[in-house]
């Protein structure tokens, strides 16, 4: 499921440009600077390091991973952030392993991090799941919930009906509509 906010650092932005680390400004990097705050927030504010990783800013700003990948690089390459690549067992966990993006250990990391600004519409951090979080009971109810309200369903139940009903009338379900 992608979530398409509407946010963006013009802050991050600017200091990037005012840095030399960019030249121009752009609409994508300002949402993947806007839903990397989103994501450090929420991660500093359950007692977790602020991490992010590839699939979560493209969930958060709706971006593909064409536009979302480069980006984060050119961040890193600049010296704001540094990478981490998760250790695991992708057998067993059945997925590869993530990279993990959080702020450099520099000034110039920390200077950054500062600067990003958290949007006040910020649909990653409401209910949102934590880099280690997103397969968790937890964070499949959060998600669960957070479909509802942004189709306008007052409950996970009646989300639940919707989709029921939208399936039935696109033939995916055996028995017919009452």
């Amino acid at each position: 499921m992608v979530i398409s906010c509407s946010m963006s650092s013009l802050a991050g932005e600017n200091f990037l440009i005012e840095k030399g680390l960019a030249q121009i400004p752009s609409e994508a990097r300002r949402k993947v600077l806007g839903c990397l705050a989103c994501q450090w927030r929420n991660a500093a504010a359950t007692g977790n390091e602020p991490t992010a990783y590839g699939w979560q800013i493209r969930a958060c700003s709706g971006l593909r991973s064409g536009t979302v990948a480069p980006t984060l690089r050119r961040l890193e390459t600049g010296g704001v952030l540094a990478s981490r690549r998760e250790v695991m067992d992708t057998r067993t966990a059945g997925r590869p392993a993530r990279l993990y993006y959080v702020p450099a250990e520099t000034e110039l990391g920390a200077d950054f991090a500062a600067t990003l600004e958290v949007p006040e519409v910020c649909g990653v951090v409401e209910g949102a799941t934590t880099a280690t979080g997103a397969n968790s009971e937890s964070g499949q109810r959060s998600n669960v919930d957070r479909a509802a309200r942004i189709i306008g369903a007052s409950s996970a139940a009646e989300l639940g009906q919707i989709i029921k009903l939208a399936t039935r009338r696109l033939g995916l379900l055996g028995d017919q509509p009452q």
